[in-house]
């Protein structure tokens, strides 16, 4: 029994020691790669805008030569400065002015939202002004229903949805566990063992670090999402955008919000989906659930949602993560997406 227990406390040791060593090298691999500045800007109506430039930068629209990027984290781009994310590579390919107002762990309620704040404040400024395209980048994480879209939902009665489907909206809205990463299914008895599940699993980030409970976060997620098992995450974001849901009939009404806006205060906005980049693959389950709500746009509101992983697939690349831990886009990434963005209309 001695021998057994001593063995037993040598393999945990070694285990212990070498994860925490490997933990160290995901961090160093997972460091940002350029310097990023934002800020939070008031405008002239009270509102409060989220900036990521430094507050020198003059976000004033130029009209025509102006690109507005909205989106969530992945039109932030921390991770790659102000000069290598997507806004950063845009100025540098077009020599035009990009503002840059994308906040993370946001939905497309937000930037419709955004978008208003801004135009309504630079209209305000000068009404000659006009002309501006802007790029609103959806992610699979956008379908979630977060506090800016049950906002949406009580603001806008008239809707293109069935009573039934906003009563279903209206019960995530309603219901207390209504954030960012809880709300898609309600809490009943299975989703509650996978919530369960997530937490006991955090037993893996206090012994070895937060970058080794990322990457066995990144394989779960992976494993699940290969199966039909119902769970929070990606899993469950591939049905509700691909099956006409009332998540995805939520957004499919906000975008042409955001373009009957554009339409009255004459700025251009272009669509696109920002492929899941982990897996930049046809066959993958997420990237059909895309087509299917592309397709539904062109068909129910003559909107089109460009497909971003063309320009990946045009380079046969099938993985362009930051980090094994980081499923954000890596900076090379951005740039083939802002070249690509560049030859939309």
């Amino acid at each position: 029994m001695k021998n057994k227990i001593i063995n037993f406390l040598l393999i945990f040791i070694s285990v212990f020691v070498g994860l925490r060593i490997f933990n160290l090298v995901l961090e160093f691999h997972n460091r940002p790669r350029g310097s990023f500045t934002a800020y939070t800007k008031k405008l002239s109506n009270n509102e409060q805008i989220n900036i990521n430039h430094p507050e020198s930068f003059d976000i004033n629209s130029k009209g025509k030569n102006t690109i507005l990027l909205i989106g969530d984290s992945f039109g932030v781009g921390y991770k790659c400065g102000n000069l290598k994310n997507i806004a950063g590579c845009l100025k540098s390919k077009s020599g035009k002015h990009v503002v840059n107002l994308s906040i993370q762990a946001t939905t497309p309620a937000q930037y419709l939202k955004s978008l208003k704040s801004y135009i309504e404040d630079q209209r305000k400024k000068n009404k000659n002004i006009n002309g501006e395209t802007v790029n609103v980048l959806l992610y699979s994480n956008d379908i979630l229903i977060d506090y800016a879209a049950c906002n949406y939902l009580n603001s806008n009665q008239k809707l293109n949805l069935e009573n039934s489907e906003r009563n279903f909206l209206n019960s995530i809205c309603s219901s207390e566990k209504n954030d960012f990463h809880y709300n898609q299914i309600k809490i009943d008895r299975n989703n509650k063992y996978w919530v369960n599940l997530r937490k006991n699993f955090k037993i893996i980030y206090y012994l070895f670090g937060k970058e080794v409970y990322l990457l066995f976060e990144e394989i779960a997620g992976r494993l699940i999402l290969s199966t039909d098992i119902k769970s929070l995450g990606r899993s469950s974001y591939v049905q509700k955008w691909g099956n006409q849901t009332a998540e995805a009939k939520l957004v499919a009404n906000i975008l042409n919000d955001i373009k009957n806006y554009c339409d009255e205060k004459k700025c251009n906005p272009i669509f696109t989906f920002f492929p899941n980049v982990e897996d930049l693959n046809k066959e993958s389950k997420i990237y059909n659930s895309y087509i299917s709500f592309q397709k539904y746009m062109l068909n129910n509101y003559q909107i089109k949602v460009f497909n971003g992983y063309e320009p990946f697939f045009e380079k046969s690349i099938k993985r362009a993560t930051y980090s094994l831990t980081d499923v954000h886009s890596n900076c090379k990434g951005y740039e083939i997406y802002a070249n690509w963005l560049l030859n939309l209309n």
